[in-house]
């Protein structure tokens, strides 16, 4: 049996005539389940089979705080209470990364959602040129 054959045999154990034996709700054209109920088998978080753990990059850490914490614009500003923009990297994670960009400037960032806080653009850019110059 080809590894191919093994996984359409284990879809196959969760869709039963075109129903998600999960929640019920109608499986895609391909067989398989709903989206939710197949990324809830896949596992979450550190549980999910691609985890990657610390070895991600500035982009994955960012989409890293988004699919944890949700959209910054929910939030207020840390700094000066208007309405946020993006989640910034407060600059305190003793285990911080750092990547070279397209433009040659190296990026701060860190792989833990925690580090991040809401902040407006304004505020964004004068916290990021400060830790810059220090």
């Amino acid at each position: 049996m080809t590894n191919r054959t093994a996984i359409l045999e284990q879809k196959q154990a969760y869709c039963r005539s075109g129903v998600c034996v999960d929640c019920g709700s109608v499986c895609d054209f391909r067989g398989d389940c709903c989206r939710g109920c197949s990324q809830k088998r896949a596992g979450v978080g550190a549980d999910h089979f691609n985890w990657k753990g610390d070895e991600i990059g500035y982009e994955a850490a960012h989409k890293r705080v988004h699919k944890t914490r949700g959209l910054a614009s929910d939030y207020l500003c840390i700094d000066c209470s208007s309405a946020a923009k993006d989640w910034s990297y407060d600059h305190s994670d003793p285990d911080e990364k750092r990547q070279l960009n397209s433009y040659g400037y190296t990026l701060p960032y860190s792989c833990n959602p925690e580090h991040y806080e809401p902040r407006c653009r304004a505020c964004h850019n004068a916290l990021d040129h400060n830790k810059e110059s220090l």
